[in-house]
């Protein structure tokens, strides 16, 4: 599955937890932003709505000796020390994140159309008696 390919995130998306979920993110971004997601221990779909970028990789801004292949596969240090994401891994995470805030936006959206629906009938029922 390639993430350029997702409209949106079905709602059985939505659910997705722990391995499940670093399953799809294996299948539809790379292996090496999917390690970024372990390390990061995001574990559920729902975090996508609520995370940026910069919080995704500031772990790799850190002078982690562990890290130091995942950040030379993911991106680059310039000489005063920053890290940089490389542009197609940007995109990627760019278009996940876009994704899941999304979907949340429609669900709020749904949540607040079903509100003022509720509201509105509770009203008609109020006037009619």
């Amino acid at each position: 599955m390639d993430i350029f390919q997702l409209n949106e995130l079905a709602d059985d998306m939505m659910n997705l937890y722990d391995d499940d979920f670093y399953n799809f993110l294996e299948n539809s971004l790379n292996k090496h932003l999917y390690e970024l997601f372990r390390v990061q221990t995001i574990q559920h779909v729902t975090s996508l709505s609520s995370i940026t970028i910069d919080q995704i990789i500031e772990i790799l801004t850190a002078d982690i000796i562990n890290l130091n292949n995942l950040k030379k596969s993911l991106g680059f240090v310039t000489t005063d020390g920053k890290f940089h994401l490389r542009f197609g891994h940007r995109d990627l995470l760019e278009c996940l994140l876009i994704l899941g805030k999304s979907k949340k936006n429609l669900s709020i959206k749904d949540f607040d159309l079903t509100n003022k629906y509720m509201k509105n009938q509770t009203h008609e029922k109020i006037l009619e008696m």
